[in-house]
């Protein structure tokens, strides 16, 4: 069953990909408190850029960001040949497998790529009335090193989805992100964000 969602909403995520893009707003809440808020306006199918909203609560700065714009859920961050259920109630199942996310793991192995795969978990949930993926969480299940000097022991980022329009893609509108871990030898990493994004609005490009 899981596996036919993944098919399916791989096909709804070429469709759109083909010919669109989506501007939205996103803000974001740090460890601190503070809220940055921002838009992002695609102006083709692989450039665009953030720009920032003065809003009553925001702490936006710069005029602009260099922030990854993809929101679309991706079908292959996941492996469903190893998912297993590990959950289910009236409403919904939960599956945990093995995933792949974007990010450049350098782990104390010596073959990166084989850590890559073996570092990132993750749990899908779906609902049963009307069947479809509702969230996912991807998570850490050993140590690993994004940059140099950065080593982070723990992972975890929890992402609630909603269906674009009938027959779209399905999109992060929630996300909420936790890591510990150092940097250097002094500093230690204990962060936790909170990033919304609303307010979609499509754009269609020719090739």
């Amino acid at each position: 069953m899981l596996r036919t969602q993944l098919s399916q909403e791989n096909v709804k995520l070429a469709a759109f990909s083909r010919n669109n893009r989506l501007a939205y707003t996103r803000e974001k809440t740090d460890s601190d408190k503070q809220v940055e808020s921002y838009r992002f306006l695609p102006s083709s199918l692989v450039k665009g850029v953030w720009s920032k909203l003065d809003t009553e609560y925001s702490n936006n700065e710069h005029d602009e960001k260099v922030w990854d714009s993809n929101i679309l859920f991706i079908p292959s961050t996941f492996n469903s040949q190893t998912a297993k259920l590990i959950e289910e109630s009236p409403t919904h199942w939960s599956f945990d497998m093995e995933a792949s996310i974007g990010i450049t793991v350098d782990t104390e192995k010596s073959d990166a790529q084989e850590d890559h795969n073996g570092v990132f978990r993750a749990s899908v949930t779906v609902k049963k009335d009307p069947i479809q993926i509702d969230s996912f969480t991807v998570y850490s299940v050993g140590k690993f090193a994004p940059s140099l000097g950065v080593k982070v022991e723990k992972y975890s980022s929890y992402h609630e989805l909603t269906r674009l329009r009938d027959k779209g893609p399905l999109v992060i509108t929630s996300l909420k992100e936790t890591i510990s871990g150092s940097a250097g030898f002094f500093f230690s990493i204990d962060e936790q964000t909170t990033i919304k994004n609303f307010d979609f609005v499509e754009h269609s490009f020719s090739h």
